[in-house]
């Protein structure tokens, strides 16, 4: 019974990397599996010059991702301040425009009242905002 082309191949390149059961080390040679072991050779030659360089990849993983987090916290940090004072001239362009608007003593009242009801306001915000903090 005669073996098709594929399985001849694999049996030539098993030969080569030694991997042929013992019952069948005899293949013959011929022209197509002679050029199969030349270019066996040839790749096997191209392979040895890469192992002989010496690749340098001490890379520090861990230093990496602490410098991303750091650059994340910094960026995160400048937003927070330029919103934060936007915020806050927002605020006082708005209270000194009511000033104007309205006299000062009427702005002194809603000041007042306003001062008086932030806490029952910002510290269930407050609470809201941690606990959804802590799910994620």
């Amino acid at each position: 019974m005669k073996k098709s082309n594929l399985d001849i191949e694999a049996s030539i390149i098993d030969s080569y990397y030694n991997e042929l059961p013992e019952k069948d080390t005899n293949l013959g040679f011929s022209n197509d599996s002679i050029n199969l072991y030349d270019k066996l050779n040839a790749v096997s030659e191209k392979l040895d010059c890469l192992s002989d360089i010496d690749f340098d990849l001490d890379i520090n993983i861990l230093s990496i991702i602490q410098n991303a987090e750091n650059i994340k916290t910094k960026k995160k940090n400048k937003f927070e301040t330029l919103s934060f004072v936007l915020t806050a001239l927002l605020i006082l362009s708005l209270f000194s425009f009511l000033g104007m608007l309205l006299g000062f003593k009427v702005l002194i009242y809603i000041l007042a009242f306003i001062s008086t009801l932030m806490p029952f306001v910002l510290i269930p915000l407050a609470q809201i905002y941690k606990n959804k903090e802590g799910l994620q």
